[in-house]
């Protein structure tokens, strides 16, 4: 992922976003939904990872409050574990597999 000078560094979305700034947290969304509907195929296949993906970032959303290091809820140009955890997770409660 390039990132223009303009761009607000993750790192700050996710402190904005931890303090209720749901904006922040949209552009948070934005920036990785392409990384966690490819995750979602990964684990539920093409027909259900729209909907897998955006359960996920459901839960990376009730997720921030518990988030220590900002820096980590992305690294690079893929989801950070958590995301791929939320990801799991919610394949996990859609087939009934549990997590």
């Amino acid at each position: 992922m390039t990132r223009t000078s303009l761009e607000t560094p993750d790192e700050l979305l996710v402190i904005e976003a931890i303090l209720g700034n749901f904006d922040a947290f949209d552009e948070l969304a934005l920036r990785y939904r392409a990384a966690v509907v490819r995750t979602a195929q990964g684990i539920v296949g093409r027909d259900d990872s729209e909907d897998v993906a955006q359960d996920a970032l459901l839960l990376a959303f009730k997720a921030l409050p518990s988030i220590e290091d900002p820096t980590k809820f992305a690294r690079g140009s893929r989801p950070s574990r958590a995301i791929e955890r939320c990801v799991s997770t919610s394949a996990s409660k859609r087939t009934g597999t549990g997590a």
